[in-house]
């Protein structure tokens, strides 16, 4: 069983054999996970979401396990990469983003736009997305986005909210 307390991602990625953790720096994402010291799972750290999207394309492709995550904020600049390869080229891998622009704990009022529209965002790309509400049901949604990764072929989308905001 997976330990879900404090830093349950790290654990849930390799349980599933997931090699690479493609990933741009993220305080809210980091809060979930630990990869220091984990000699199963490869964390590729980039500076730029699409250049992340390239990345784990080309993963995907070369069939390796992979993930990526980024913030909702990000995803807003690699959606020309999103949009033009992966999803017109059905190369599927799982998409972990953090949501920032809530009205609770958002100090930055910048976010906020991009905050109220990411779902939006995600369904108008045709895109499927999970949003967990309770740290329990991350182990599940991720085996979920990966077997809609395996069926359709495309990217999957999970909404990890600040931990603060979990049931």
């Amino acid at each position: 069983m997976i330990d879900l307390k404090t830093r349950p991602l790290r654990q849930i990625l390799e349980s599933n054999n997931i090699k690479y953790a493609v990933s741009v720096p993220c305080t809210i994402l980091a809060s979930y996970y630990d990869f220091h010291d984990s000699d199963k799972l490869e964390n590729i750290i980039v500076t730029r979401e699409e250049e992340g999207i390239g990345i784990i394309s080309g993963l995907s492709i070369a069939n390796e396990k992979a993930v990526i995550m980024m913030q909702n904020s990000g995803l807003g600049n690699c959606l020309n990469s999103l949009a033009s390869l992966s999803i017109s080229y059905k190369i599927g891998f799982v998409i972990l983003v953090s949501l920032r622009g809530d009205d609770t704990f958002e100090t930055n009022p910048v976010q906020n736009v991009i905050g109220s529209a990411t779902r939006n965002i995600i369904e108008s790309l045709g895109c499927k997305f999970f949003e967990i509400t309770s740290i329990s049901q991350l182990e599940n949604t991720f085996r979920e986005a990966l077997d809609l990764v395996a069926c359709y072929n495309e990217p999957v989308f999970i909404l990890l909210p600040r931990k603060e905001m979990l049931k």
